[in-house]
């Protein structure tokens, strides 16, 4: 792809400097921890070959006019401002699952493309936005279903595990139940969360519908967080778009609301 400016810098941040893209571009935008979700116990590597070939192979079969597939992959790929763990496993399984060149035999053409970790907005890529991974010491405070025991419960209240681990969890300085236990909720649970995954997304996917060389954008989540921007970006009516997932997340009215926008759907069918 060409470097160029698309328009005037607005304010010296370097927004609106995006690389123009090539005619006939289909882009991909997955959020690799919701594939991944789907199949924890394979490899990083693995995981992210299975991926890759099943969306560029949707975007090739969607419309003949791609003749270029952009993927970006998105996730908590820093912390501290250094890679974490995962996401220096898939910036090196990026090189080894890359499907490109990919020939299509039945149409005797050959689609090229490229495989990018997304660290920062397409529409202002010298702006670092920080970490996309955040840690959390202690866990979100659980909540029982049913009062004052889970239904069906077969415990007394002093030894249902369910309702010791509520209690434990109520507050990041409370002490473990085991008597003379130092150990506090906080310093006992540990959480990752993904930060501005989803908003980054909808950026991007919004600043891709609007370019004239998009000729098609996939969207790979299982979050239906997605679903306004999806249906935003097909108000425009300028490409096709494809929503696509393995986990069976969406209900099936918002699948029926993603079809009736003429939005493709590639996923689990919903119960």
């Amino acid at each position: 792809m060409t470097t160029v400016d698309l328009h005037p810098d607005i304010g010296g941040l370097g927004v609106h400097r995006r690389r123009r893209l090539r005619p006939g571009t289909a882009v991909a935008l997955i959020d690799f921890d919701n594939w991944y979700r789907a199949t924890p116990s394979a490899s990083v590597g693995a995981v992210l070959q299975h991926c890759l070939n099943e969306v560029v192979r949707a975007l090739v079969e969607l419309t003949e006019d791609v003749l270029y597939v952009l993927v970006r992959i998105y996730g908590g790929w820093t912390e501290n401002g250094v890679l974490t763990a995962l996401g220096s496993d898939v910036a090196a399984g990026c090189a080894a699952a890359d499907p490109f060149p990919l020939a299509i035999m039945n149409q005797s053409r050959i689609i090229h493309g490229e495989v990018q970790l997304a660290h920062q907005l397409s529409i202002a890529p010298h702006i670092h936005l920080g970490d996309t991974s955040r840690r959390r010491w202690g866990p979100s405070r659980l909540r029982l279903n049913g009062t004052p025991l889970p239904p069906g419960c077969l415990e007394t209240m002093e030894r249902c595990p369910a309702r010791i681990l509520q209690k434990f969890t109520k507050s990041p300085t409370r002490s473990c139940p085991v008597d003379a236990c130092p150990v506090t909720a906080e310093s006992a649970f540990l959480t990752r969360e993904q930060k501005m995954v989803d908003t980054m997304m909808t950026c991007d996917l919004l600043d891709y519908v609007h370019d004239a060389d998009t000729v098609a954008v996939a969207v790979v989540t299982a979050d239906s967080d997605l679903l306004p921007p999806l249906i935003h970006a097909r108000s425009l009516d300028r490409c096709r778009l494809l929503l696509q997932t393995n986990l069976p997340y969406w209900t099936s009215e918002q699948v029926a609301l993603v079809r009736a926008c003429g939005i493709d759907y590639q996923g689990p069918e919903p119960a």
